[in-house]
């Protein structure tokens, strides 16, 4: 919004004085400037020039161009992407995940709903490399999940990262009285309803011979667990309740 002239000749090289339309921030425009955007049919409000620059780069058209330059970018330049790829290494994951966050998560299922309304293909594309990624083991190891992840290190001096409280009481529990075990590395697939899905069990107990999940009863879901077995019938595994943990000696 305009607030005032700051020359009475109102030619071509007077400054205006503006008010943004979406931030609220007083600012200071030349006149030809402010005509040359007037003739833009996406100005729609007056723009300070840091929310100006942001609905430039919302653009469908400019996302496209940044994207076809980034390509290139890559392909002349693997060092660069690999470069970039480093730098992101473990800002995203466990409690770094901006998705932790309640109304992040609100916005990109808004987001994700309407974009499968428009393209319903693009869910059955999107869901099928997700599922492959996990089936390649790209995502083996990585930190997933709602719960709060910890470090443990044992008497062998092993790093360890668990999920909760109860996985870091059991692993705690596990070293205290000598037993072998892995955690959060083997994958199985198994099929619901024909799709194909991955399963990483949180434990591998190696006096039990068997693979162990630490599970509360409320995310505990048969049909899964049942799938899991059917689909692998050659593994033993334990899923292990509270009540379970407390028999065991596990100080919850």
């Amino acid at each position: 919004m305009i607030i005032k002239w700051l020359d009475e000749k109102r030619n071509s090289n007077t400054r205006i004085l503006f008010i943004c339309d979406v931030c609220g921030k007083e600012f200071e425009r030349i006149n030809k400037n402010h005509k040359k955007m007037l003739s833009k049919d996406f100005y729609d409000k007056d723009y300070c020039q840091s929310c100006w620059r942001k609905r430039l780069n919302n653009r469908q058209e400019y996302k496209e161009k940044m994207s076809i330059v980034i390509k290139k970018l890559h392909e002349n330049n693997p060092e660069i992407r690999e470069k970039m790829r480093q730098s992101m290494i473990g800002k995203n994951k466990g409690n770094n995940n901006g998705m932790k966050k309640l109304e992040a998560r609100e916005k990109v299922s808004k987001s994700r709903k309407k974009m499968f309304i428009e393209n319903p293909i693009l869910k059955d594309e999107i869901s099928k490399r997700v599922r492959k990624a996990w089936k390649d083991g790209r995502f083996e190891g990585v930190k997933t999940g709602r719960c709060k992840w910890y470090e443990y290190i044992d008497r062998n001096n092993i790093k360890y990262k668990v999920q909760g409280t109860w996985e870091l009481k059991f692993i705690e529990w596990l070293d205290k009285n000598s037993y072998d075990f892995i955690c959060h590395r083997k994958r199985f697939p198994y099929i619901i309803d024909g799709k194909e899905h991955s399963y990483y069990p949180d434990f591998f107990v190696k006096q039990w011979d068997s693979y162990v999940d630490v599970k509360a009863r409320c995310w505990y879901k048969k049909e899964k667990f049942d799938a899991i077995e059917k689909s692998n019938p050659e593994i033993k595994l334990k899923i292990l309740f509270k009540n379970d943990l407390s028999n065991l000696g596990v100080d919850i």
